[in-house]
């Protein structure tokens, strides 16, 4: 078993690193693979803009600044949704969210092409059960867990629920 969570995003190239993790992969080997969702993320991308439109260092207090900057937005702002992730409340976190040098968000079905180009097969997502307890009533059908092409449509719905990651595991086809 391979478990790679909250890396690939961060590399310069995530496929390049997903392949050596293929590359080590046993042939009935399950990859548990976690990546930022595009649109779960989209205050961060915001918040991201508005950081480096300060021009701030890398520095604890640079990072702090930034952060009471942000509170300091009007209400409504769409850069203050980022104050909802909990790493908003530490300096390293912080920096990992929103001044982290490399950052690559992906969309469901850009990690359906991901996985095909790997050849890899989704096996399901890692979620809370009321969020699967809503899939499960928007998607009856048996098969729909496992099924990239329902939880697009699910998160195109309910926008927030890979908040944290696409959390899913894998396996090759």
């Amino acid at each position: 078993m391979i478990e790679c969570v909250g890396v690939l995003h961060h590399l310069d190239d995530p496929m390049t690193g997903w392949r050596v993790l293929v590359n080590l992969l046993e042939p009935d080997g399950l990859m548990k693979i976690a990546l930022y969702s595009e649109k779960a993320r989209s205050s961060v991308r915001a918040a991201r803009d508005f950081a480096r439109s300060l021009n701030l260092p890398l520095t604890p207090e640079g990072i702090r600044y930034c952060r009471r900057a942000i509170i300091n937005l009007p209400d409504g702002h769409p850069v203050k949704d980022v104050m909802h992730f909990n790493d908003f409340f530490t300096v390293d976190e912080f920096r990992d969210m929103v001044m982290h040098v490399h950052e690559h968000q992906f969309t469901l079905p850009g990690i359906e092409v991901c996985l095909d180009q790997l050849g890899l097969q989704f096996l399901g997502f890692e979620c809370a059960a009321p969020t699967r307890k809503r899939f499960r009533e928007m998607c009856p059908d048996n098969d729909a867990a496992t099924k990239l092409e329902a939880w697009h449509q699910f998160e195109e719905i309910y926008p927030e629920t890979f908040r944290s990651m696409y959390s899913f595991w894998c396996c090759r086809k």
